[in-house]
């Protein structure tokens, strides 16, 4: 079995000082969060083959990518195409860092206040976002998180 760390825990530090330092604790991997000063959704191709060639120089994996996009059952409309623009953005970046994993949220509110609109909602974004992960051949997560429409392993 390979252990990671999510980047979040050092999300002052940038990633030359993370992934070193990662490598040295004894981590097999690197979740990388997707802000700044990490991976956020506008991190150049230039900037992620240098995140991948550091990865590399240091054999550590990205198992998977923390974007923190979507909150897809609570956004309007509009801030959904947008989460949905931010994923395939970092569809296209994926292969740079060896990434076939990424993280979106559902939204909330907590699942015992959620109506059924919530999830139906949440469901017709993510289901987008699932074509759109086929079409570049990466799957979509989403995490069990408090104040989510997923807060327990029974609602996964």
């Amino acid at each position: 079995m390979k252990t990671s760390i999510f980047s979040l825990i050092f999300k002052e530090e940038p990633l030359e000082k993370v992934i070193p330092l990662v490598k040295e604790i004894g981590y097999d991997g690197l979740e990388l969060w997707g802000k700044a000063p990490h991976f956020p959704v506008d991190t150049t191709v230039k900037r992620a083959k240098e995140i991948g060639a550091l990865l590399d120089a240091h054999q550590l994996v990205v198992p998977a990518i923390g974007a923190y996009v979507g909150d897809f059952s609570t956004a309007s409309d509009p801030e959904c195409e947008k989460a949905l623009e931010e994923v395939e953005r970092y569809f296209q970046l994926m292969d740079y860092v060896g990434c076939d994993l990424l993280r979106v949220a559902c939204g909330g509110p907590h699942a015992f206040l959620a109506q059924s609109y919530h999830y139906e909602k949440a469901l017709y974004w993510i289901k987008k976002c699932g074509v759109l992960a086929k079409e570049y051949n990466k799957k979509i997560v989403m995490e069990i998180h408090n104040g989510s429409l997923i807060e327990t392993v029974e609602a996964a």
